[in-house]
């Protein structure tokens, strides 16, 4: 796994490939598959999360790297299927939710703007998580709005379509948390971008 972080595929892959045939567990198998995603090997990855799958039914990491690597190949309807299943193992688990919702966008909007409400009204999210939540809600729900009431989602025909209009009350719960957040991390590079973009987004 140590060769792995430093880049050197090919030695890690040879030693984690002898352990698989030593033993093949959850972990072993993943760290293979995980070595020659990072070499490039995405088809030789595939396989080995796919037996995961077959044998750990409802594996949320594996679900999660399969998707990935569907919607980095074009399948995007197999991608979404297997956030799709990754939801549905863990409801409670942001990432696949939200992989899921924005994998639901081209089919159903509706769906993507539903997924993303619906974790968002939850009450045991901290503050990170919300503002990871309402980053893609507001953007996605303010698409959905648009095309409800017949405008075109990407574009704005005025200046008011430049800010978040349909989704006012979302935008400004994520201002406030970023603006809270950035003052209290001062020195995490992540949380003032966020702040700024924010401000940036603003229509004051």
């Amino acid at each position: 796994i140590l060769l792995t972080y430093e880049k050197k595929f090919t030695e890690a892959i040879s030693y984690l490939e002898k352990a698989v045939k030593l033993k093949s567990d959850l972990n072993s198998v993943t760290a293979l598959a995980n070595a020659l995603l990072r070499s490039g090997n995405s088809d030789g990855a595939t396989r080995y999360l796919e037996s995961v799958n077959k044998s750990v039914p409802g594996h949320v990491p594996t679900l999660i790297q399969l998707g990935e690597i569907k919607e980095q190949g074009g399948d995007r309807k197999r991608a979404r299927e297997f956030y799709r299943q990754a939801k549905k193992a863990d409801e409670k688990d942001l990432s696949a939710a939200i992989k899921y919702a924005i994998a639901s966008w081209d089919d159903d909007p509706a769906e993507t703007a539903a997924v993303l409400d619906q974790h968002l009204k939850r009450s045991d999210l901290d503050s990170n998580e919300r503002i990871k939540i309402l980053i893609s809600l507001i953007i996605y729900k303010e698409f959905n709005e648009r095309i409800k009431r017949g405008l075109m989602p990407y574009h704005a025909t005025s200046l008011d379509e430049l800010f978040f209009t349909y989704t006012a009350p979302e935008f400004a719960e994520l201002k406030k948390l970023c603006l809270e957040s950035a003052e209290n991390n001062p020195t995490d590079p992540g949380l003032q971008i966020k702040k700024f973009l924010a401000l940036f987004c603003s229509n004051d």
